[in-house]
């Protein structure tokens, strides 16, 4: 790679992810100047997590000091256990650290999720939410809230299809559960690009969704249509505690997108601290 002094060099972290792929994609594309970080994970003789990862960020900082704006992908989806838990929660507040005593004119954008706006239990929703209590406040950081990312054939898409497919005949949907504004990953990163290379932006926490409203039965509902599979079933969601234990487990396989409720999350923040971005939704 061939860096030229004041020129920004961007680092990605993820970048074997949906989002991250599609971001390195684009900076290739635009010709801009960029690395990829791919971030050790411990073993179990690797006890002490804050003392592993930081080594490691520090590592990668010393060697590429040239890096001045780190976009922050990376992420256990479905976190099993402590070591994943402690990954979404505290590697972005330990690289940013690590960042701005380096180079305090840097800038770290951390990629969270619009589900730390809901009741969403799940432990990915809960690691995010972990993390954004603990933020490190110094320096210039971008906390950017992404929807449910929905491309056909990938990410939940994928995920939803799976259920679909099973081999039992129809699929309870508590209707119409959560409301989604989604959005395709290609907009997603395109937005992402666009903050970053704002040297003017000051907005630190920013919404980024589709400008669709749709519930997760109507989401169901359009996967499966596309291929008539199953009978969907729209059940309110008070009766959801009387069904039996297989159900239950069944329906759970799809409980990081549908809560009980029909809440939707730009309706319960407070708009003046976050800045919403709401760009075209195709499916």
């Amino acid at each position: 790679m061939n860096y030229q002094l004041n020129q920004r060099l961007f680092c990605v972290t993820g970048s074997s992810g949906h989002l991250g792929s599609q971001l390195t994609k684009l900076l290739e594309k635009k010709k801009i100047k960029f690395i990829k970080f791919k971030i050790p994970r411990p073993t179990e003789m690797d006890r002490n997590l804050k003392s592993f990862y930081s080594k490691h960020v520090n590592e990668f900082l010393t060697s590429n000091k040239h890096v001045d704006t780190i976009i922050n992908c990376a992420a256990s989806l479905k976190p099993k256990n402590h070591e994943e838990f402690y990954f979404n929660s505290c590697f972005p507040i330990l690289f940013q650290e690590s960042l701005f005593k380096l180079n305090e004119h840097s800038t770290f954008i951390n990629i969270s999720s619009t589900r730390i706006f809901k009741n969403s239990i799940d432990k990915y929703s809960l690691s995010k939410k972990n993390s954004e209590k603990i933020i490190f406040n110094k320096g210039k950081i971008v906390s950017i809230y992404p929807d449910i990312i929905l491309d056909k054939t990938k990410g939940s898409y994928s995920d939803l299809e799976n259920i679909l497919s099973s081999k039992i005949p129809f699929v309870p949907v508590f209707n119409p559960g959560n409301y989604f504004y989604p959005i395709n990953c290609s907009f997603l990163a395109e937005k992402i690009l666009e903050i970053s290379l704002n040297k003017k932006e000051n907005k630190r926490k920013i919404i980024i969704c589709g400008n669709k409203k749709i519930s997760f039965y109507e989401i169901v509902n359009e996967i499966n249509n596309r291929n008539k599979r199953k009978v969907i079933v729209s059940i309110p969601s008070k009766y959801f505690k009387l069904f039996p234990s297989f159900i239950k487990n069944f329906f759970y396989k799809s409980y990081y997108l549908q809560k009980f409720e029909d809440s939707d999350f730009l309706n319960h923040i407070n708009k003046n601290d976050y800045d919403i971005i709401q760009t075209e939704f195709k499916l």
